[in-house]
């Protein structure tokens, strides 16, 4: 299980393995895997489980992304580039999203094209 930290002031993060067998006053921060920034003060991320990550524009355009990043602490590695990829995006949470590759097979976890426009909207 991995944590984000994210420093907003900053755009600095570290993202951690969590150890869940933690009893009492043990600590539940395992392992640093990954420290970095994201070099940008204008957007909030947010770890939404399942290894998919929001990234929101907290501007009032309100514009969104959801990447699909890694579940494996060892692909991640002290300032290096997040081994996530895009998946979805919107101009805002009131708004269809829509998915990088053109809702090809396989984009946004969708099995069909077909999935995907209607899942997209």
């Amino acid at each position: 299980d991995l944590v984000l930290d994210f420093e907003p002031a900053h755009g600095h993060y570290s993202i951690w393995q969590m150890h869940r067998a933690a009893q009492a006053n043990e600590d539940v921060h395992a392992d640093t895997v990954a420290r970095g920034s994201f070099m940008a003060t204008g957007r909030s991320f947010t770890l939404l489980g399942d290894g998919l990550l929001l990234v929101y524009q907290t501007s009032s355009t309100g514009s969104y992304q959801v990447w699909s990043c890694s579940r494996d602490p060892a692909a991640y590695t002290t300032h290096a580039a997040l081994p996530c990829s895009p998946v979805g995006q919107a101009d805002s949470f009131s708004h269809p999203h829509n998915c990088p590759g053109g809702c090809g097979a396989g984009d946004c976890y969708c099995p069909t094209q077909a999935t995907c426009r209607a899942v997209a909207g």
